[in-house]
């Protein structure tokens, strides 16, 4: 998910929400374009959704240099954090094929992308409570009101994740801020901080990047936030870029299908379908992904050894992952994700990717003894449905739930600054 062109301190509560996923960059990016989705200020009474294709470099010119740029990375010589994950310095001109860097979200030598910072906007959003929901940051880009405590608190809890993470919501909504508010309750005698450093488009290198560019900030625990759904296509392309091996067409080898469903529901092809047409096209690189996921895990999790950093991850699903799992379904969600499937061209058997390779990871964490907090049990029992219809993230229901899933969670863990 990626923030619309809204500068700085608007309040243009016209506008449609910030999200805009590049829809192709972890499918491959292709020989010669890449599809993403934006979103522009909406006409009375209706959405207006635009497409544009950006023109990319060949294959051979992107990795042209790869050689250059490699002879930087070598693993049985790396400090922890640069072990296990195939990456190296590249330069924004690399970045830009790989991630979606542009004047909205620019170039950030860690995370590779960032989020504009002293950023102050509001968004109409009809199923949000009043019509309306606000994005700020602070100067470090983070969905904060505040800047990081100068005086260092007691606990203060680091949060990453993609576009769930950081909240189609008001900052105080979010599941962080819930988590601080809930921890603070429990613990009065506390100086509780928790920092949300989520942002739309991240997934398994810019989780490892977020936690490289805030250490100074000497974080208790990490939280990493992954929303299969699409963290693991978007892992992909850079994965083969820094080993060094090709790229599969992606959007390019089934256009016609991604165009027809560009006009039927963008929202949920850039949060959920596109992935799993990619992986049905392509089930070889389900293999590449969660390799690359669980790489990513290794190096988060000695990075946090190395600064005395405690660990904890969420998984989150997609919604029509939840709705299948209800005793008592909706039907209105069923009749949608039916025709969304037929539209995709994919079938029964392709759907329930995206969990199989979640419940993979989480096996991989529990092997670890990392705490995962599944959101599958969070929301199971519960009533809701958990997700905006209008963009299929989640909603403040959810957040609270998650926010409140994690307390026991991180106290479990016994950090110094609650004990």
């Amino acid at each position: 998910m990626k923030e619309a062109r809204t500068a700085s301190g608007s309040d243009p509560a016209s506008s449609r929400p910030w999200l805009r996923r590049s829809i192709a960059l972890g499918s491959g990016l292709a020989i010669a374009t890449a599809l993403a989705l934006a979103f522009v200020p909406k006409l009375p009474g209706r959405a207006s959704v635009v497409r544009f294709i950006r023109h990319l470099s060949s294959p051979d010119a992107l990795y042209a240099d790869r050689a250059k740029y490699a002879v930087a990375w070598n693993p049985a010589t790396a400090p922890p954090g640069h072990r296990h994950l195939p990456r190296f310095p590249i330069p924004e001109s690399v970045s830009r094929q790989l991630f979606p860097v542009d004047e909205s979200s620019p170039w950030d030598a860690l995370t590779y992308v960032k989020r504009l910072p002293n950023v102050d906007t509001s968004f109409k959003f009809a199923e949000h409570p009043g019509g309306s929901f606000r994005v700020r940051t602070n100067s470090l880009g983070m969905r904060e009101n505040a800047e990081p405590m100068s005086a260092r608190p007691d606990l203060r809890i680091l949060v990453t994740g993609d576009s769930h993470t950081e909240g189609v919501c008001n900052n105080v909504e979010s599941f962080p801020h819930v988590l601080r508010r809930e921890l603070a309750k429990a613990h009065p005698e506390k100086s509780i901080e928790v920092l949300n450093a989520a942002k739309g488009s991240f997934s398994f290198y810019n989780y490892l990047g977020t936690l490289e560019k805030f250490l100074y900030l000497e974080p208790d625990v990490f939280v990493v936030a992954v929303y299969g759904p699409n963290d693991f296509l978007d892992v992909v392309a850079p994965y083969h870029y820094f080993e060094g091996t090709p790229r599969k067409l992606g959007y390019a080898a089934y256009a016609d299908v991604v165009e027809k469903m560009l006009e039927l529901n963008p929202e949920w092809l850039a949060q959920d379908g596109l992935s799993l047409k990619f992986f049905q096209h392509y089930p070889e690189e389900i293999r590449v992904a969660v390799q690359g996921a669980k790489a990513a895990v290794l190096d988060i999790e000695e990075l946090c050894a190395a600064h005395g950093i405690q660990l904890v991850f969420v998984y989150i699903p997609g919604m029509f992952d939840i709705d299948r799992e209800k005793a008592v379904r909706d039907p209105s969600l069923v009749a949608l994700s039916r025709t969304l499937y037929q539209a995709l061209e994919i079938g029964p058997g392709d759907i329930e990717v995206h969990d199989r390779m979640g419940a993979e990871l989480m096996t991989f964490l529990t092997e670890r003894g990392l705490p995962c907090v599944d959101v599958h049990r969070v929301f199971a029992g519960r009533t809701g449905r958990f997700y905006w219809l209008e963009d299929h993230h989640m909603d403040i229901d959810a957040h609270r739930a998650i926010g409140e899933a994690l307390v026991p969670v991180v106290e479990g863990l016994r950090p110094k600054g609650l004990r």
